[in-house]
């Protein structure tokens, strides 16, 4: 995630919890993701695709409604256009990119210890990558050669996608759960990608029965 957009979640996390303590502890957890949303060309480029890591947390603002910050990151690589006369060398295209959510989640149903609750969610997502191009050597039938040296970029596009979603949570313990859960993006009332997810929850605190 972006350093400003890191700034103002940690911002968050601090005066949310100072306010929802008293509405149960804050979740933190991590697992394993699957991203992937359509190339959108001038809308928004490449778009993403990766199976990787996630991080969330939730911040209890009520009983039943919480804060969910979640981002995903992962690796690709990508294909170089090829012009079928000309021999390429090098020039691989490697990518670091996420995709990140700012959601309410809503608990569905009442929690009770050791069981499972269902949960949907609503919010906003955003983008990050950072492509990193390798030197590249370009050959012609006239023997003319081209050399371009490596390169990186970086882009960021904020949370402009909504999404709508949803999942359950199990309690394996009071300071263990399992959670699954997936969320459709949206452009317009166009559905352009998803997220899936299935990770470990550990709640700072200790859950109780509400």
């Amino acid at each position: 995630m972006p350093r400003p957009m890191l700034a103002a979640a940690l911002v968050g996390i601090l005066v949310a919890a100072a306010r929802a303590e008293a509405q149960g502890p804050i979740e933190v957890g991590g697992g394993l993701a699957f991203a992937a949303l359509e190339n959108g060309g001038d809308f928004w480029g490449d778009g993403v695709k990766h199976v990787g890591a996630e991080v969330h947390a939730t911040l209890p603002l009520t009983q039943r409604f919480g804060l969910d910050l979640s981002t995903t990151v992962g690796h690709r690589n990508l294909r170089r256009q090829q012009y079928s006369p000309v021999r390429i060398e090098g020039g691989e295209i490697r990518r670091t990119e996420g995709m990140y959510t700012i959601n309410v989640r809503q608990r569905i149903g009442r929690r009770t210890p050791g069981t499972s609750y269902g949960f949907a969610s609503y919010g906003l997502a955003g983008l990050f990558s950072t492509t990193s191009y390798a030197p590249l050597r370009e050959t012609y039938p006239n023997g003319q050669v081209y050399t371009y040296p490596g390169s990186t970029s970086s882009n960021h596009l904020a949370p402009g996608f909504p999404v709508v979603g949803g999942g359950f949570q199990k309690e394996l313990s009071t300071r263990l759960a399992v959670r699954a859960d997936t969320i459709v993006l949206f452009f317009l009332y166009i559905p352009v990608g998803f997220r899936a997810s299935a990770t470990a929850v550990v709640p700072l605190g200790q859950w109780t029965t509400r």
